[in-house]
């Protein structure tokens, strides 16, 4: 049994938390040990942050009040305390999400890049979710550089923003789907054009697992009645039949027993060719939402243009 990866970043080394979920693990393993010292310090921080909640947001609206509550928050800096902080505030005002995405961008050793990307692609509201990746493009994107992750833990961080977005572009929810295109394009991350190609088109299945039988069926035909039997019906002095009348069915019919929707995706489209058209200098819109098209496009001819594009000369001191 595969363990369950969480986006990880906050506080120092970042990375991602590899949840255990085998039921036959040793509780006295070192990743049991440390999976349940993240979960004891989530559920304090959750306990804590749920008291300065009650305190100084929902219903009160006393400006001084809200703003202590909101300097209370940035206390909270490691892993298991900013999972907590995102999940006890996500129904909170607008103010108070804002103030928790803020918090995020501002976290020491670039602890706060894994858990932007995961509210970039996985919030709730649009709103939040492009203040997320405005946040994240502009205090973070040049550590995403694959050049530039060699150092600080750098890779780290990396790795866990293109998991997330490599998740989100595979999900059958589009708004995840969409979501994740857009911060691929805002952080220029090039690599994800053939994920986007192919998240352009999603295909789901119609009906439960669980049902027998056709979903539907459609008959072109005809039908004639015949009797098929009769019954005696026998009083005194009198004789009948009780007939029962069959149908004979003649013609075609079309039994539909499962079915699979295809839907297109326009916005990932759209923003797919808006942006390869951009960064290759010419309407890559002929691609359309053939996936194998995209592919053999960005590999005999985005690739190779470019790396024959000059290097930028290095800034003056």
């Amino acid at each position: 049994m595969s363990p369950r990866v969480m986006p990880g970043g906050a506080g120092v080394g970042g990375g991602t938390v590899v949840i255990p979920n085998d039921p036959m693990l040793n509780p006295d393993s070192p990743e049991a040990r440390a999976y349940a010292a993240v979960q004891r310090e989530r559920r304090k921080a959750e306990r804590e942050l749920n008291l300065i909640k009650r305190r100084h947001f929902g219903q009160i609206r006393v400006p001084e009040t809200r703003e202590i509550g909101l300097r209370k928050i940035r206390a909270f800096t490691s892993e298991p305390q900013i999972m907590a902080l995102v999940d006890v505030f996500d129904r909170e005002d607008r103010d108070v999400r804002t103030a928790v995405l803020d918090h995020l961008s501002t976290l020491p050793n670039r602890g706060g890049i894994a858990p932007l990307a995961w509210e970039a692609v996985n919030g709730e509201d649009e709103w939040y979710r492009a203040e997320a990746r405005r946040l994240l493009t502009e205090h973070w994107a040049w550590t995403l550089d694959p050049e530039q992750a060699v150092d600080s833990g750098k890779g780290g961080h990396a790795a866990a923003v293109r998991g997330v977005i490599a998740q989100g572009l595979q999900s059958p929810n589009d708004r995840q789907a969409v979501a994740a295109g857009n911060l691929s394009r805002a952080l220029n991350l090039f690599e994800f054009i053939p994920l986007m190609a192919s998240a352009q088109v999603a295909q789901r299945p119609v009906g439960d697992d669980q049902r027998t039988g056709d979903l539907g069926w459609i008959m072109i035909g005809r039908q004639q009645t015949f009797v098929a039997d009769l019954q005696p019906v026998v009083s005194n002095n009198a004789v009948a039949f009780d007939p029962q009348i069959g149908v004979l069915s003649d013609g075609v019919l079309l039994r539909i027993h499962q079915a699979v929707v295809t839907a297109f995706r326009t916005e990932i489209h759209t923003n797919l060719v808006d942006w390869t058209s951009g960064a290759w200098g010419r309407s890559t819109g002929h691609l359309g939402y053939e996936p194998d098209a995209w592919k053999r496009w960005y590999d005999n001819e985005f690739v190779p243009s470019r790396e024959q594009e000059p290097a930028p000369e290095p800034a003056d001191d």
